[in-house]
């Protein structure tokens, strides 16, 4: 309301660019900015907060959004990038995804625990085996009714998990092998299959506001932070500051050099030979970070967003076509030869056991925004787009908010609506006709987009 109203009503029907900080909720800021007809900018609060200065007076959200105002109109504003909405909600879906891993490792890890409390040997990776569990829940195993009533209680988890993650990943692996730049990434990287190709995708964004490579490696946070005075020098450590799925992903894939048929096996064995496996792992994945962005930087710009025809599986079983107009039935060639030859069958390294899917994933998103024109990743203002908007939740979303309360067995009737959004206000500063207009949100956790 105060976008359409007073905003639109100050600037007379001239250009009006606002400035947001990159906390928590910066997307349904953004995406409310752009449905109002104004062009968005999304800062970085980290270069942004370096970029005040000495601190002389009390930081408050006046003062951050006259920062952003400042910085606008001075050509300083420290941006980040913002993906077109098609990158977002399939990002969301990788996420979901790895929370969903995430929580079956968690419940694997505390049946191990607690047969460990009891003196039973269980290797870790045996406990979700049928062999292990109907051995579990037979009398041969010794143990009190309060432990088996939680082995009993983390294998229900572990199916429920399984429940959502198995169609999620389906949907995930068939998106991976259509779509021009994650087909360009499988086809041109030993170790990267569909999933792992979308993780990477979505998490690493636009390789063209890159310069170089080592600026990707910086991005995903594998590069190695050194703490050094005159003739002191601290062991080297991970930096970790970029997307965590983007390091679950290519951490992923490097694990696959460990085969033979591997071209990265020969450098991967000299570097476990002389520290050990793991940094061996984190050595390969440097090198598919450096990999991928030249790959996604040769896929043609129109075809890196692309956005194929693709068919999900239904509630039955059966694949069904996704019934969404304004989408493209196939993805154009990216040129690149189709070659899977010498590659594992699983190059994901997330294998799940085979099991049925007794819901459907929706993952259509109502809008046609299906290629990307400009680095910047915001709809063109000549095109005649439809604007996304996050006034009703996001599919992702609502898949996110609806997979968790499964996995807890949890009513979402008893709750507030899956996917409800609460009010957000913005900063009061508006200007005048072609100003920048600067705003900040009261939340201020600095969030990687």
């Amino acid at each position: 309301r105060w976008l359409e109203h007073d905003v639109a009503r100050r600037a007379h029907g001239q250009p009006v660019a606002l400035a947001v900080e990159g906390c928590t909720g910066w997307r349904y800021v953004v995406e409310e900015i752009v449905a109002a007809g104004f062009e968005a900018h999304l800062a970085e609060p980290a270069d942004t907060q370096a970029a005040r200065g000495r601190k002389r007076h009390a930081k408050t959200d006046r003062s951050d959004s006259q920062l952003l105002r400042e910085l606008s109109r001075s050509g300083d504003l420290p941006e980040s990038w913002i993906p077109p909405a098609a990158v977002l909600e399939w990002r969301e879906r990788v996420r979901l995804y790895k929370s969903l891993t995430d929580q079956r490792t968690v419940w694997v890890q505390r049946i191990h625990a607690e047969l460990y409390q009891h003196g039973v040997s269980v290797p870790e990776g045996a406990i979700r085996s049928p062999k292990t569990r109907a051995w579990l829940a037979g009398d041969d195993v010794q143990l009190s009714p309060a432990a088996r009533q939680r082995i009993r209680v983390g294998y229900a988890m572990i199916d429920a998990t399984d429940v959502e993650a198995l169609p999620l990943k389906h949907d995930l692996q068939r998106f991976g092998f259509r779509q021009p730049a994650c087909r360009a990434l499988v086809e041109a990287q030993y170790g990267i299959g569909g999933l792992i190709a979308v993780a990477v995708w979505s998490e690493l964004g636009d390789c063209r506001r890159f310069s170089r490579s080592e600026q990707a490696v910086r991005h995903s946070g594998l590069d190695v932070t050194v703490d050094a005075s005159d003739r002191r020098r601290a062991n080297g450590f991970l930096s970790r500051q970029g997307p965590e799925t983007l390091r679950w992903a290519l951490y992923e894939a490097a694990k696959n050099a460990s085969h033979q048929r591997s071209p990265d096996h020969a450098y991967y064995a000299a570097v476990k030979s002389r520290r050990d496996g793991k940094l061996a792992s984190i050595s390969v994945a440097r090198q598919l970070a450096r990999r991928c962005y030249h790959v996604l930087r040769s896929v043609d710009r129109e075809l890196v967003y692309a956005i194929p025809g693709l068919i999900f599986a239904g509630s039955d079983g059966r694949d069904r076509p996704l019934e969404h107009q304004g989408l493209p039935r196939s993805a154009p060639a990216t040129g690149v030869r189709a070659s899977n030859a010498g590659r594992p069958s699983n190059t994901d390294a997330t294998a799940l056991p085979p099991g049925g899917h007794p819901i459907t994933i929706v993952v259509a998103d109502d809008t046609t925004l299906v290629e990307h024109l400009g680095n910047a990743g915001r709809p063109h203002p000549a095109a005649n787009w439809p604007i996304p908007t996050l006034r009703r939740s996001s599919p992702a979303s609502r898949s996110f908010v609806l997979a968790s309360l499964r996995a807890l067995h949890l009513d979402p009737a008893c709750g507030p609506t899956p996917g409800q959004i609460g009010p957000l206000t913005a900063g009061p500063h508006t200007g005048n006709a072609g100003e920048v207009v600067g705003c900040s949100g009261k939340s201020k956790p600095p969030v990687a987009p």
